[in-house]
């Protein structure tokens, strides 16, 4: 589940398995540990990378690239 403090901007998309959400927050711990969260969902997930860390003025930007493992894509699977 996606902490609170984390409000995502836009989203886009590459191929049918993996997004790129460009996000921020006031709480920069949030970010390791949603990223710990997303990637101890190893059934589903492939990989979670934060990239294009900034905090300035108390809020902290990032973008957030999560790739599907394809079998949680597929009819039946988790997603």
């Amino acid at each position: 589940k996606r902490p609170a403090t984390i409000w995502f901007g836009n989203a886009t998309t590459e191929g049918l398995g993996k997004i790129i959400v460009n996000a921020r927050t006031a709480n920069t711990a949030d970010v390791s540990n949603y990223q710990s969260a997303l990637r101890a969902m190893g059934d589903v997930v492939a990989s979670a990378e934060v990239s294009s860390l900034l905090t300035r003025e108390g809020q902290t930007t990032f973008t957030l690239t999560v790739v599907f493992r394809p079998e949680a894509l597929q009819k039946g699977g988790r997603l």
